[in-house]
């Protein structure tokens, strides 16, 4: 391999570095940069959907033990809609929260 060829490899890979981070990018933002961001943006929706889940899972919970101690059977369908509307409210609540702190 030349020392030409060498020159050339090195400029290449420099230039593509130079393209992973904010100085000289592309875009307003480097690669790395925008993928973190669309990776935290994936997360934070992850998050809020698993807290929709542990919320519906904590009131199931609760009404399942209520009717338990009242020696009831099965949760009907209007219950199971007021704990998903609870759900909802409670993760639209800590969202808000969230992004006001």
């Amino acid at each position: 391999m030349t020392m030409k060829n060498e020159n050339q490899i090195a400029g290449a890979i420099i230039k593509a570095a130079q393209l992973l981070g904010n100085g000289d990018a592309a875009t307003s933002m480097g690669a790395i940069e925008a993928l973190g961001l669309v990776h935290k943006e994936g997360l934070e929706k992850i998050q809020m959907a698993l807290l929709e889940v542990s919320v519906s899972l904590d009131d199931v919970a609760e009404a399942i033990s209520a009717r338990a101690h009242a020696n009831l059977s099965v949760l009907t369908d209007e219950e199971l809609d007021d704990i998903s509307t609870r759900a909802q409210t409670e993760v639209m609540r800590r969202s808000f929260i969230k992004a006001n702190t």
